[in-house]
């Protein structure tokens, strides 16, 4: 409503729109110059000279997406390199259109070209990808929002993110490991194996510096980090136990060290390397799809889906991969032996009763087509004996006798005979649809 009274002052209130933005004026406790108020603001607006409106700038998208990576990405996303990446597609959409000009129609069909687009022959962009991408977009309008750049409401708001399946479940098996670890050599395989062994991400390994190292305790220290991209995922601080693997690549790397000048334990120019070993291991081999193909990120895998299996505790697990624990429970609890034990547990409770049903359920099966034997053996009996009769009738009536009184005590016991039998069939009947019900399932004699 436009206009409203507000009760516990008795004041007058004009609600309106302007430009997509709600607005709220007090007017007073008359009503009548409430309505004068309502009258002439909304002739200011259809005319376009209500003087609170706030024209757009007509700042362009690529000028507005420099400044939203220089202003806010750099400044507060430690992954500000992925929006920067990120940005190049949105530019090529909208760079050269006026922010303000930007409609939801236009994000619309932004996003329709991203599902049909290839990012190679044969690969489209994947959902995940394309949500990336609209939640980039969303972030800048909101700033453009905030900083009074664009004064309308946001037109990604509309526009709903795509069903995405995104989480890899890849793991190598012992087999793979050896394989992988086969193919690496030198520094290589002290990072491969360093992976394997504390379950680190690539950044917090290339991040390690030698004074998170703490050889006393025991202890490597994930810590955030001067290098932004090297820093912990959630922003936490954890520390990860040395076991013997872990130690002894440790030692391994102190005698690679060259004196205190080298500041990181591990150096960043072996991720080429790594994928030419997983090539020559033959682990993704032609055709694998992209959430099942080994990349480094899978050694982190690997390490929490073998301690699942062995049986640690997942909330232990999630203490060492510095994840929360509805994540690592979500991601890993099927492979835990509890979890496989409570599974079978059903087994002590329903397999029985399934079973006795099972029996029950062929026992009438057996009775029901034994009883549709019978009724044949009745049914041909009957015909012959109807044959016979008339056979009989027919000798009669060339003079021979037959005592009818006999005849019909014999068809009585024989239809007398016949009851318990169709009595069977629609007991059998009524049995077996307790266990086989359902549209058009009818009973079948046998052939």
């Amino acid at each position: 409503m436009a206009i409203f009274q507000k009760k516990s002052t008795g004041d007058y209130y004009v609600d309106l729109y302007v430009n997509g933005r709600r607005k709220r004026w007090k007017v007073g406790p008359n009503k009548r110059q409430a309505e004068l108020v309502e009258g002439k603001l909304k002739a200011e607006i259809a005319e376009d000279k209500y003087l609170d409106v706030k024209k757009d700038s007509n700042v362009t998208f690529a000028e507005f997406a420099d400044r939203y990576i220089a202003e806010h990405s750099k400044v507060e996303n430690k992954s500000w390199y992925e929006d920067e990446k990120r940005m190049g597609l949105l530019k090529e959409e909208f760079g050269k259109m006026p922010l303000s000009s930007i409609e939801t129609k236009d994000i619309v069909q932004f996003k329709a070209k991203l599902l049909t687009r290839e990012k190679a022959p044969g690969k489209k962009i994947r959902p995940a990808t394309i949500n990336r991408k609209l939640m980039l977009l969303k972030g800048m309008f909101s700033r453009a929002i905030e900083w009074g750049v664009f004064h309308r409401t946001n037109p990604c708001d509309p526009v709903k993110p795509l069903k995405e399946n995104n989480q890899k479940e890849r793991y190598l098996s012992i087999e793979e490991i050896k394989k992988l670890l086969g193919q690496c050599k030198k520094e290589l395989l002290n990072v491969v194996e360093f992976a394997l062994s504390t379950g680190m991400r690539a950044g917090e390994i290339v991040g390690l510096k030698w004074t998170d190292v703490d050889f006393k305790l025991e202890l490597i220290y994930v810590r955030r980090s001067g290098k932004c991209s090297y820093s912990p995922k959630s922003g936490k601080n954890r520390a990860v136990p040395m076991n013997n693997c872990s130690r002894s690549v440790l030692m391994r790397c102190t005698e690679l060290r060259n004196g205190e000048s080298d500041e990181y334990v591990f150096s960043s120019r072996h991720w080429e390397g790594y994928k030419v070993a997983v090539a020559r291991a033959e682990l993704n081999p032609p055709g694998t799809s992209d959430l099942d193909k080994v990349v480094f990120h899978t050694l982190r895998h690997t390490f929490a889906s073998h301690l699942a299996i062995q049986g640690v505790d997942l909330y232990r697990i999630a203490k060492l991969l510095g994840n929360s624990f509805q994540v690592v429970e979500k991601r890993y609890a099927h492979l835990h032996p509890k979890h496989l034990q409570e599974i079978r547990m059903i087994d002590n409770i329903w397999t029985p009763a399934l079973m006795g049903h099972k029996q029950e359920s062929e026992k009438v099966e057996a009775r029901v087509a034994e009883s549709a034997d019978a009724l044949d053996l009745k049914s041909s009996g009957r015909l012959n004996s109807r044959a016979s009769s008339s056979l009989a009738s027919g000798n009669a009536s060339d003079g021979h006798h037959m005592d009818t009184k006999g005849d019909s005590s014999e068809k009585s016991l024989s239809e007398n005979e016949e009851i318990p039998n169709r009595l069977k069939i629609r007991r059998g009947v009524k049995s077996l649809c307790q266990f086989k019900s359902g549209p058009g399932h009818f009973l079948k004699k046998p052939s």
